[in-house]
């Protein structure tokens, strides 16, 4: 994969963040649907989860780097997740596992080494927990799932998709919000 420019770089998260209530939705769905495979409704109860509790850490003033910050961390999720069982592309709302692993690639290549460390928070079980409980226990008790599911629902019907700045000063800030995040997370 070829390098994007700065200006690349920026369209795309700007598109993912824009996109972001449509992909927290198909999660919610693959998550929701009993006959999806165990490994694809895990993998969304952890996305979903780790969203659900980055929001409450964002700090007042920071939404855009933290929705992009859980932009990231589900693309690492899904990334994991279809390296463990690469079936999962052919199972229902296997489309949009891919293409979101898929584009954990870009996030390696922006973060560069910073990438290994992200992953390891994003692996956490702190990191995908949810009110203390974690995507095992939002799969075994389906009233914990639909209020996990109502919780998701409502965010999306609020969510406005924040407007990044322009040019390479943006992208010292993102990597700078990533850098400190993740010293203070290691």
């Amino acid at each position: 994969m070829e390098a994007l420019t700065d200006s690349e770089l920026l369209q795309t998260f700007s598109g993912w963040l824009r996109g972001m209530g449509d992909d927290v939705l198909g999660l919610a769905r693959v998550l929701e649907a009993e006959q999806a495979p165990g490994s694809a409704r895990q993998v969304c109860a952890e996305s979903l989860g780790y969203l659900l509790r980055s929001l409450e850490l964002i700090p007042e003033g920071l939404e855009d780097l933290g929705y992009l910050d859980a932009a990231f961390a589900v693309r690492v999720l899904c990334q994991g997740a279809l390296q463990r069982d690469s079936d999962l592309g052919a199972a229902e709302g296997g489309e949009r596992l891919a293409r979101l692993a898929a584009e954990a690639d870009v996030v390696a290549e922006f973060l560069g080494d910073g990438f290994e460390p992200l992953r390891e928070i994003v692996f956490s079980p702190r990191a995908t927990s949810l009110h203390g409980l974690g995507a095992d226990e939002l799969l075994a008790d389906s009233e914990l799932r639909l209020a996990a599911l109502s919780e998701v629902r409502s965010w999306v019907e609020n969510y406005g998709a924040p407007k990044l700045g322009d040019g390479q000063e943006e992208l010292v800030k993102i990597r700078s919000f990533f850098r400190t995040r993740l010293r203070r997370e290691a």
